[in-house]
């Protein structure tokens, strides 16, 4: 039995359902009722503006209920870190985490929540041949023990999601949209999302995203040339392109201007010899009519000029403003005005929704950039290029901070070798989490076969040798190089692993149906709440995760008091609390920790009698395990 005087840890990721009506609770107080919504007085609040008609627009789908039930069942499953298979694990805070991503990212939820600037994925695209997650909300850590092969698959077998299914596009859009909505809660107020989709599924996507992130946040739709070379299918359209769509958090996102070349400055010249320099003609009209803006305008001679079918863009007072500044001028004869646009004023271009295979590379590029890296024998087939990676970060990123960069569909991690290759180019310090099903290779397919040629058995470990060999080339570039160091922070060339795993913590597994004899047993094994072989690293940050702090936290064990006690420490939130895995806990361990009420102090729940309890549960605040 817990403590009466202590809460307990966190043994579950945190419930989305839970802390949504918590908001609506804070928003609308007056909407509860005896603790629970009553949706009556919520209509009230509101003004009565819930639509009933018996007929509108939605958009839904056979499993959409599945799809909420499975986003709103917490997970008990944790994640365990591999410093082994890392690179640079003290001093890195790149992340590399291995396991169902929709598993992973309710785990991240709480450490993460509004921290992520921009979120890359590349979905499978549901074409016939994609493996499509199959979510069990009931258990879904189990699904994925089974999937993996570390527990007995029981039938439920890794499959594609074949067109004959009576549910192809449902059980596609169940899969995306609980992973949809939890990143839409892990980013920034000023972060984005872009998604890699084909024709396949681009409209049912387009609607989908609409749905989480709101029409008002769509950002755009790009097309992106993926190939080059004509396909030669008589009697149909040879495909050359993919689609990328984009979308903002919120109002506040903003997509970052890109740079200016020589190209993109031929048109602009000087041919009166404007002291201000180069400079290119604009447009004076408005785009949509507004009577407000039509009026005539009198040239210096007293000319009139009738104003366009719209009107001006400006108002009187502006456009007068902009005369007198020089900004607007007439042409010779006064029968037209012109607006000068000046080369000087611009700092980067307006980014476009074409983006050809020569400037973004293709998935060519991608391939030969994998072949250089694993001795001309890519592992992996049609990887996204990094410049096309790279302009994805160009206009979501900044260089001066710190910026998180999220992709949970990780693949051979292309983001990874486009997110260090730009930081080398730029000195940025962005970051990236990046997550990955080992989902099994198919070795009848050639880069199968260069997979098991490197020893490479799942598409997980692929990724983390690609980024292995991506950090070894860029450090290979620096050998003989005399250092000359023009960044404020170190380069971050290393990263952590975590791979997905059940809970350190016993789970309660009795019947009511259960003889004495069995429920006796059940009982005994309660007497520690630590499953048989646990680690204290597993353990430390299982209770970190789900208490909210990030994975890049530190580790410090020190010995206080005859014990061995842990200070975690979240150095971003500057937040910390002190953890002791020990069977039994001596009174002098609280006076020699000097805790406050503002600190965390974390311990098993039998390492405690009730005094020692109660003086604690003064002292700080105290959970149990």
């Amino acid at each position: 039995m817990t403590n009466q005087h202590a809460e307990p840890v966190a043994k579950t990721s945190a419930d989305i359902n839970e802390e949504r009506i918590a908001q609506l609770r804070r928003l609308f107080p007056e909407a509860f009722t005896e603790g629970k919504v009553d949706f009556d007085k919520l209509r009230a609040t509101l003004g009565d503006l819930v639509d009933n008609r018996p007929e509108r627009y939605s958009f839904t789908w056979a499993g959409k209920q599945d799809a909420i039930r499975i986003l709103q069942t917490p997970t008990s499953a944790t994640l365990i870190p591999a410093p082994e298979e890392s690179v640079d694990w003290n001093n890195t805070q790149n992340l590399f985490i291995e396991g169902d991503n929709l598993e992973v990212l309710k785990l991240l939820y709480k450490a993460y929540f509004g921290r992520v600037k921009m979120i890359y994925i590349d979905p499978p695209y549901n074409t016939g041949k994609d493996f499509i997650y199959p979510d069990n909300y009931r258990d879904p850590l189990d699904t994925y023990l089974q999937l993996t092969g570390q527990k007995d698959a029981e039938g439920n077998l890794l499959t594609t999601n074949s067109d004959t299914s009576g549910r192809y596009h449902s059980a596609w859009l169940t899969m995306m949209y609980p992973r949809l909505f939890l990143a839409r809660q892990l980013l920034r107020e000023d972060g984005m999302i872009f998604v890699s989709i084909d024709d396949a599924e681009q409209h049912h996507l387009k609607i989908l995203m609409d749905e989480i992130f709101g029409e008002e946040n769509f950002l755009g739709l790009i097309v992106w040339q993926h190939s080059i070379q004509p396909k030669g299918y008589l009697g149909k359209f040879s495909v050359h392109h993919n689609f990328v769509l984009c979308y903002g958090k919120t109002s506040q996102t903003k997509i970052q201007a890109l740079p200016r070349t020589e190209e993109h400055n031929r048109n602009y010249s000087n041919p009166d010899n404007d002291p201000n320099g180069p400079w290119r003609s604009g447009d004076v009209r408005n785009a949509l009519f507004r009577p407000n803006l039509i009026y005539d305008i009198k040239t210096p001679s007293g000319k009139v000029i009738k104003p366009p079918k719209n009107g001006w863009r400006w108002s009187k007072e502006t456009l007068q403003e902009k005369i007198e500044s020089g900004e607007i001028v007439f042409n010779q004869d006064e029968t037209r005005i012109i607006r000068k646009i000046y080369l000087k004023n611009l700092t980067g271009r307006t980014p476009e929704t074409i983006w050809f295979g020569k400037t973004v590379g293709t998935t060519r590029d991608g391939n030969s950039e994998l072949k250089s890296l694993f001795n001309d024998a890519p592992p992996f087939d049609t990887p996204k290029p990094t410049k096309l990676l790279k302009r994805i970060l160009e206009l979501s990123t900044n260089t001066s901070s710190e910026d998180i960069v999220l992709d949970f569909f990780a693949g051979s991690c292309p983001m990874a070798q486009a997110l260090l290759e730009k930081n080398r180019q730029d000195n940025g310090n962005r970051r990236y989490i990046l997550v990955q099903l080992p989902e099994p290779i198919d070795e009848t397919l050639p880069a199968g076969k260069n997979a098991r040629g490197f020893n490479l058995n799942n598409i997980a470990e692929i990724g983390k040798e690609r980024i292995r060999r991506v950090i070894q080339k860029l450090k290979a570039e620096d050998d003989g190089k005399l250092p000359m160091e023009t960044r404020d922070t170190p380069e971050d060339l290393g990263f952590k692993v975590f791979k997905l795993a059940p809970s350190n913590f016993r789970a309660w597994s009795g019947s009511p149906d259960a003889t004495p004899e069995e429920f006796a047993s059940q009982m005994a094994l309660f007497t520690d709440p630590l499953v048989d072989g646990w680690q204290p690293n597993d353990v430390i940050y299982e209770v970190a995760i789900k208490e909210g702090y990030s994975l890049n936290c530190t580790v410090q064990r020190t010995a206080v008091a005859g014990h061995e006690v842990y200070r975690i420490h979240d150095q971003e939130k500057d937040q910390h609390f002190y953890l002791c895995l020990e069977n039994s806990i001596t009174e002098n361990l609280p006076a020699k920790l000097d805790l406050t009420p503002d600190d965390l102090f974390v311990c098993r729940d039998a390492a405690l009698d009730d005094t020692l309890a109660a003086n604690l549960a003064l002292q700080c605040r105290l959970k149990t395990i």
